[in-house]
């Protein structure tokens, strides 16, 4: 196994960096050495970030292996998620062009280097080849296909639109919101946002690979339409492609949602012909007309003809509302309104005994105790190193605790989370005193988790 990397603890204790801003600001230069801009200080600072960070990621994704695969596969999933969020620009495409964004003005463009990326795309394969681990119609099988994909859009955006086609997590068409529609939304508008106007062409031509398969991505193209501001005619086009899908597909009810997300969109709207809406419309009225007088069998797995009904006459009234008033109200099924279980007995809280609840208060307590030092804007020290040392090991014990005990996964969980939250705080305080104290956690799960949280927070850090 490949030892994990060590982070120099001088750049975590390096808090002016951290934080955006340079020491160089606070001392007067008392030598002729020139002064970085402002903009280059914020590069420093923003790669420094991203460096520090990267590693601790990194470190998290080894401690993960050591894992059983049904326990590695939802942090692997995380770590890939987080880690592919240091790729994003800090500009987004408008009318082709690129402009900076508005909350990150005077920020520059921060993203992984070519060899991060590389490593990254490597754990992201990972991720995808953990599904085999599993039966193919299993749970595990397609979240990890389906978060493999979604991850590397992030990475390398020609590789995810492969996985879009052979995942078996993409080829079930029974559902009404296919889950392919999900990865190729966030896919189509990674790659607009990369490439622009260039990238239109290859994004039609997948979207009518998929109509011609009976899944078209309606939900994705709205998506990406409702960014094409003053492109008509290529708005007019991908429309063209939506609706001779949806007359074509042997599901229509499951494709109605789809259909009615690109009509619904006043802003998709107002750059279509005329002609183009009311034919639409009256497709849509039309299948609800049709689907009204010979109902779906309950038992075939259809969305509910009385939502979608809804759906679509609400969207009508908007623009069409003579041919909303056309489409009659589905009847009311016997026995159709479902009613909520009762919750079982397992399902109930487990009483916690005394020795439990005196722990959980003392790492209440210490929780709060780190909360007051970022409040105070203590950030050194002896007595701030033995507060978060003391939340982290307090959090730890706790959640050990309930696993031992089996107290079941909901409380082990929120006990994660406010350990998470710690975590995260300390991170805020002192980087290097709350990395040091997760490094000691010996439930490899946990410390991954802790890991991820510590790199997390860094790489939002201002």
């Amino acid at each position: 196994m490949r030892r994990a990397p060590t982070i120099s603890i001088s750049i975590l204790c390096a808090a002016s960096l951290l934080s955006g801003t340079s020491a160089q600001q606070k001392t007067p230069a008392k030598t002729a050495i020139p002064q970085k801009s402002k903009v280059a200080q914020a590069v420093d600072s923003g790669n420094l970030r991203r460096d520090t960070a990267f590693l601790i990621f990194t470190e998290a994704y080894d401690t993960a292996r050591e894992l059983p695969s049904t326990q590695r596969l939802g942090l692997v999933s995380e770590i890939c998620d987080a880690a592919g969020a240091l790729t994003w620009p800090r500009r987004r495409l408008n009318h082709g062009g690129s402009v900076v964004r508005k909350d990150q003005r005077g920020q520059p463009d921060i993203s992984l280097t070519k060899k991060q990326r590389e490593e990254l795309k490597g754990w992201v394969e990972d991720l995808y080849s953990m599904g085999d681990e599993f039966p193919q119609d299993s749970r595990e099988h397609m979240q990890a296909q389906f978060a493999a994909t979604r991850a590397m859009v992030a990475v390398d955006s020609k590789r995810a639109l492969e996985m879009l086609d052979t995942a078996d997590v993409f080829n079930n068409r029974d559902n009404e919101f296919n889950m392919r529609d999900v990865v190729s939304m966030t896919l189509f508008q990674s790659l607009y946002r990369k490439e622009g106007l260039k990238a239109i062409p290859v994004l039609r031509r997948k979207a009518l690979q998929f109509g011609e398969q009976d899944v078209y991505p309606f939900h994705s193209v709205a998506s990406l339409l409702r960014e094409l501001k003053g492109q008509q005619e290529i708005v007019r086009q991908f429309f063209n492609d939506a609706i001779t899908a949806y007359r074509r597909t042997s599901q229509p009810l499951r494709k109605t949602s789809g259909m009615v997300s690109l009509i619904s969109s006043r802003q998709i709207r107002n750059q279509l012909a005329p002609w183009q809406v009311q034919d639409a419309a009256e497709e849509l009225a039309g299948q609800m007309r049709r689907a009204v007088q010979h109902p779906p069998d309950p038992s075939s797995g259809m969305p509910g003809l009385g939502i979608q009904v809804r759906t679509v006459k609400s969207a009508l009234k908007q623009f069409a509302p003579e041919l909303a008033a056309t489409i009659p109200e589905p009847q009311q099924s016997v026995g159709g309104e479902r009613t909520m279980p009762i919750a079982s007995v397992q399902n109930q809280p487990v009483a916690e005994d005394t020795s439990i609840k005196e722990l959980r208060k003392n790492f209440e307590d210490s929780r709060t105790a780190v909360m007051v030092l970022n409040e105070d804007n203590v950030h050194e020290g002896q007595q701030m190193s033995q507060t978060i040392d003391k939340a982290i090991d307090l959090g730890t014990d706790l959640v050990g605790r309930l696993k031992l005990d089996g107290k079941g996964e909901s409380a082990i969980q929120d006990s994660v989370g406010g350990l998470r939250d710690t975590v995260q705080v300390g991170t805020q305080v002192n980087p290097s005193a709350t990395l040091t104290a997760v490094r000691r956690i010996q439930d490899s799960a946990v410390r991954a988790e802790m890991l991820l949280t510590v790199a997390a927070t860094i790489r939002e850090m201002r």
